[in-house]
């Protein structure tokens, strides 16, 4: 099987354009719509710099405000290409899941949040 160059997985993940990030209590699945957080239901922009060795990298924190409801532990995010509806783009776990009590942010800190390819 051939294998992609590096500028061309560059260029391809540059092409995703701007990304908006869903917050998981469990794996969202290929679709990215199972285990929706209920806690932070809202899609925020994810800044991403330019692709660089095989990955896009947060270029700013990505964070939400406090919970809207009960306190959950996120597992997972996915990132999608709108900020409503749209295509579940990328979907993975977190490093490591995160109790975020009621009343407290939760955020990616700028450079821990990133998609690459192999």
């Amino acid at each position: 099987m051939p294998t992609m160059t590096t500028a061309n997985a560059n260029s391809t993940l540059d092409a995703q354009g701007t990304l908006y990030a869903q917050l998981h209590t469990a794996d969202p699945t290929n679709a990215g719509t199972v285990a929706v957080s209920t806690a932070f239901p809202t899609r925020i922009t994810a800044l991403l710099g330019a692709a660089s060795a095989r990955a896009r990298t947060n270029t700013a924190d990505v964070q939400w405000p406090s919970p809207a409801a009960a306190a959950e532990t996120i597992s997972h995010v996915s990132l999608w290409d709108a900020a409503t509806a749209g295509n579940c783009k990328w979907y993975g776990p977190v490093t490591t899941p995160v109790v975020v009590p009621l009343s407290n942010l939760f955020r990616f800190p700028s450079g821990q949040l990133s998609i690459s390819l192999p």
